[in-house]
């Protein structure tokens, strides 16, 4: 048996026969390839040590692993014992005979030394009724072991459920009269009538000691932890790593930043809750020792693998000088800061409108609309009277800019008119002088040229900002994908201002609309479209300001397949995007980069068979693992404010965060193998009693 073998075998739970069988099969003595270069050091000469089989002829125990090219020692690596004979091993030959010495004289190798001569010596009828004494103490220990076991895995089982439903807890009263004892209780109670053990320790408890408030926190805990470590484990083995982070206030005016780790493993892009953490001030300094205390737990012994940040846009986050972005950065030198697509989105529409007050105006009073009718039960029931549409009530989120209002007052126009006039001449019933004042003000606005001019106009922008909106906020968006959808935006734009008529009279309608108001004002055409012109070219040149291609986006265009053929035909090879992609990611090997590129491009059957490029590889990595926008942080928030209500606003941090992890992270908990043994082991480490009661004796 090799020594790879014998590290991962369990000795002690191993038969008699089967140790004694192991004895006699004796060492692992392989040939070892240690070569060892000597220095020159004062008069005496370099030379070179070399591995000499003769070792183990004169050390008895010594063996050798040919994987790690190491000796260890063959009875510690049966029964246990120090580390650098039975874990790491030896290599260095010129300390090695020293260090036999050294490790001959510990007093745990010769009590193991002693173990293994005595293994298989020993009459077996002399300790015959000792040994079946032992067993069945074993036996009866291990079954009321299994049940306990048993028992705690229902309970963290029903945590599981409340957490993956966003259930609370406990209840207000969990005496034994109480009609509602809370939701753990009461699912407790449920199951009891099918399981007559969990029905038995349910009456006499008899597993731990504290309340049961005490013992769900900390199975929860447990539960985070092992969360946590599966997490940290699939990071360690990512190539690359990336944060996004975003904070929103809860119902108790507490600020709660979520962070979110995205990383690209066995070819998947995992996005991980990691937990809400609590800053102690709302500022940059506060912020960036909360996300750096999370980050150094996880990157200590690999800080270069952080390679974006993204956040909300904030101030307090992008600043140039004193911003989070820039103090993470001071201890992670490839964490690059990446703008929210989505919210660049938001500060792209809100400066295309906010330089032409009739624009502005043209939004407040659309604004106005929707709230007169959404804040009447009375005026919807007028509007449902004249049509089936309902107009929605303004988004409190800026991101669509209203969009779902100017589509639906668009194309409800002429109904939402007929009812302004119903209401105004008081059909079907009298209204208050108000809502009638109101009515008579938005109606004169429907029959207005310039209104209905940019109500027409916004009508043909507001499905292709939609349609942007929800690519940004895709799950799976990648960089390429992205700078498609930018580039089919600002064309879409384009051909809209295309289409404005560059010179108007009083005589030609706007857009060219079918259908005029019933009345117009004589007003200059001309600048309206000029306006709307003006319009479209802010927002083209803010879509090519705001979302232009960063450095590290320059990568994404390597792999556009329609420039395939012109690269392979010689046209300019990208070296400018390659040159600025790896000025930015020095890890990249950009000499080794062209070189695959190049038959990357002159070779199309490697895109269908699996032929591996490192460097390639390395850029893809790269790629998939910046994100563009922070949907995934903001979709917790949703989790935290059902966990978090105002009934259960007391819920500590980590209770908070375990509950969370469980609910958003739900699939990745079943596919960890044996989640409930890890949580039970978690449990019972630290506390002796709990160890005995929950620990297999062999």
């Amino acid at each position: 048996m090799k020594v790879s073998d014998l590290k991962k075998l369990n000795f002690g739970v191993l038969t008699l026969d089967s140790k004694i069988a192991l004895k006699n099969n004796g060492r692992p003595l392989p040939h070892l390839n240690i070569v060892q270069e000597q220095k020159q050091y004062k008069n005496k000469a370099a030379f070179t040590r070399r591995f000499n089989k003769s070792v183990y002829k004169k050390t008895p125990w010594i063996c050798g692993c040919e994987e790690t090219n190491a000796f260890f020692c063959f009875v510690c690596l049966l029964f246990g014992g120090d580390d650098k004979w039975s874990k790491e091993g030896m290599n260095n030959l010129k300390q090695l005979v020293p260090q036999i010495k050294k490790h001959e004289g510990s007093k745990k190798h010769k009590h193991n030394f002693v173990s293994f001569q005595l293994l298989g010596k020993t009459i077996v009828s002399t300790c015959l009724n000792t040994v079946c004494g032992e067993a069945e103490e074993i036996r009866k220990h291990n079954e009321k072991v299994t049940k306990n076991r048993y028992l705690l895995g229902k309970i963290i089982d029903i945590l599981r459920l409340c957490g993956k439903c966003n259930l609370s807890l406990r209840g207000h009263n969990e005496k034994e009269d109480s009609k509602n004892r809370g939701v753990f209780l009461e699912i407790a109670k449920y199951t009891r009538k099918f399981d007559l053990a969990f029905d038995s320790h349910m009456q006499e408890p008899h597993l731990f000691k504290g309340t049961p408030k005490t013992v769900q926190n900390e199975l929860l805990q447990c539960m985070l932890d092992v969360c946590r470590q599966h997490i940290t484990d699939e990071i360690r083995k990512s190539s690359f790593l990336s944060l996004m982070a975003d904070d929103t206030t809860d119902v108790s005016s507490q600020a709660q930043t979520v962070l979110v780790f995205r990383y690209e493993l066995n070819g998947k892009v995992h996005e991980r809750f990691w937990g809400f953490a609590y800053q102690e001030s709302q500022n940059a300094e506060g912020l960036s020792q909360c996300i750096l205390q999370q980050l150094d737990s996880i990157l200590e012994d690999c800080p270069d693998k952080l390679i974006a940040q993204t956040y909300d846009g904030g101030a307090v986050t992008r600043g140039y000088e004193g911003g989070v972005n820039v103090k993470i950065k001071e201890k992670y030198k490839n964490a690059h800061f990446m703008y929210c697509y989505a919210h660049q989105l938001n500060k792209l529409l809100e400066k295309a409108v906010s330089n032409i007050p009739s624009v502005r105006i043209f939004f407040a009073n659309l604004n106005g609309i929707a709230s007169f009718f959404s804040d009447s039960p009375d005026r919807r029931a007028a509007l449902q009277q004249v049509c089936d549409g309902r107009v929605p009530r303004p988004s409190q989120t800026k991101w669509k800019f209203q969009s779902r209002v100017v589509q639906t007052v668009f194309n409800y126009k002429e109904e939402i008119l007929q009812c302004l006039e119903n209401i105004e001449m008081g059909i079907p019933k009298r209204y208050s002088t108000e809502t009638v004042a109101l009515s008579s003000g938005f109606a004169n606005w429907f029959e207005d040229i310039t209104f209905f001019f940019w109500l027409s106009f916004f009508s043909k922008i507001m499905p292709h900002v939609d349609v942007l909106f929800n690519q940004l906020q895709q799950i799976q968006a990648d960089a390429l994908n992205i700078q498609i959808a930018i580039d089919s935006f600002e064309k879409a734009i384009t051909d809209i201002r295309d289409d404005l008529p560059s010179v108007s009279d009083d005589s030609q309608d706007p857009l060219k609309i079918e259908e005029r108001p019933k009345k117009r004002r004589r007003l200059n055409t001309e600048d309206l479209n000029l306006s709307a012109k003006e319009v479209c070219d802010t927002i083209v040149f803010q879509v090519r300001d705001r979302f232009t291609c960063k450095e590290y986006f320059y990568g994404a265009k390597l792999f556009q397949q329609e420039y395939f053929k012109e690269y392979k035909r010689k046209l300019p090879f990208p070296l400018k995007d390659i040159e600025q992609f790896c000025k930015v990611f020095t890890m990249i090997d950009k000499n080794a980069l062209i070189t695959e590129l190049h038959v990357f491009y002159s070779r199309p059957e490697v895109t269908e068979k699996n032929v591996t490029f490192p460097e390639i590889t390395k850029v893809l990595k790269i790629l998939v693992t910046i994100p563009i926008t922070t949907p995934e942080a903001e979709r917790c928030f949703p989790t935290l404010k059902n966990i978090k209500s105002y009934l259960k606003n007391t819920i500590s941090e980590d209770r908070l965060t375990a509950l969370a992890m469980i609910s958003i992270e739900y699939s990745m908990i079943e596919a960890i193998p044996n989640f409930n043994e890890k949580v039970i082991e978690k449990f019972v480490a630290d506390d002796p009693v709990r160890r005995q009661e929950f620990s297999f004796k062999q």
